[in-house]
């Protein structure tokens, strides 16, 4: 069995470490349930109040060969630093006193209206991981996607990351693929300086709270905060497949039976370069079908099935494919 969270540190084990009650772990376990970055993603305290600020190198300094009597010249590398800040995803959940208190046991009651709540949260901060762009929304943080939005060819910068996966056409018909290496030179998720995991639950207590014509009752509050945001330490760690294509394609199928999909996983194979971590492929529950449905030729080597955190999984060679809510089935062409 591959073991998850040894060495590097997920979300769930910040919680368990850091709430001495067992309820915020409690609630990350229940949130791992449906997301499964929460288990996979390494989570790092920044050393920001805001998030985190990073020194990434951008060039290697010059060797020179030396003869005897004779000098070198002094070179030196190059860096630049780079702040990623967190965003605050908040939300409220308010219950009727007299409803929760009916069955005599309200704190079981609230939990599991509670539940609803926490699913929102995972799958918006799931979303966010690929496509939070701080450009247009600069409340959220800065996922993947607008860090590889381009194709390029230039081995030096982040475009050559992103493959072209064959689709063409300008409409949103289209999905990626991600190959993440999580680890901290690598790419990881932050919390805020000081806080604890990132993640607060408090209940509110009583509260005369309103209905939709503006009359009023007697319910409980509960404030649910997961201040969070991503960090990636070194572009080459992580690869993006992007324009696979998904037009004109029926239910559990994404893509035609003859697509090469294992040729563009062993190209972003080598396009990575891994700087120390673990590394996982993320596709959508479309596309996982059909590399499922790929996995049962019994002449298909490459991908096979596996225990991964204590979970039948899919792997490509030794890479394990997850399936994630977060990506979607109508992202525009990448040029």
């Amino acid at each position: 069995m591959a073991t998850i969270g040894v060495n590097y540190p997920t979300y769930l084990d910040v919680a368990k470490r850091t709430d001495p009650t067992g309820q915020i772990a409690a609630i990350v376990e229940i949130m791992s349930q449906y997301n499964p970055m929460i288990v996979d993603g390494m989570a790092l305290e920044g050393n920001l109040t805001t998030g985190h600020r990073s020194t990434q190198r951008t060039g290697l300094p010059a060797a020179t060969w030396r003869l005897l009597n004779q000098g070198v010249d002094s070179t030196k590398s190059t860096t630049v630093q780079v702040d990623d800040t967190c965003g605050s995803l908040e939300a409220y959940a308010e219950v009727d006193k007299a409803l929760a208190n009916l069955n005599g046991n309200s704190a079981q009651f609230m939990a599991s209206e509670d539940s609803a709540f926490l699913e929102s949260m995972s799958q918006t901060m799931e979303s966010t991981t690929f496509y939070g762009d701080t450009t247009s929304d600069p409340e959220q943080f800065l996922g993947l996607q607008p860090r590889y939005n381009a194709l390029g060819t230039d081995p030096t910068a982040s475009t050559y990351n992103v493959i072209d996966g064959g689709a063409t056409g300008g409409s949103a018909d289209k999905t990626s693929v991600w190959m993440v290496t999580w680890g901290p030179n690598a790419t990881h998720y932050i919390y805020p300086k000081g806080t604890r995991g990132g993640y607060e639950r408090n209940f509110l207590g009583e509260w005369t709270l309103s209905d939709r014509d503006n009359k009023n009752f007697q319910g409980y509050r509960t404030h649910y905060k997961w201040a969070i945001g991503m960090a990636v330490r070194d572009w080459r760690s992580t690869v993006r497949i992007a324009n696979v294509p998904t037009e004109g394609t029926s239910s559990g199928e994404t893509l035609d039976s003859n697509y090469a999909f294992e040729e563009y996983l062993a190209k972003a194979r080598h396009r990575m370069k891994k700087a120390g971590g673990r590394t996982v492929l993320y596709c959508n529950r479309e596309t996982m079908t059909f590399l499922d449905i790929r996995a049962q030729a019994k002449s298909n080597v490459y991908l096979q099935r596996g225990e991964w955190a204590g979970q039948d999984v899919l792997f490509w060679r030794d890479v394990p494919l997850r399936v994630t809510e977060g990506l979607t089935n109508t992202e525009a062409l990448v040029s």
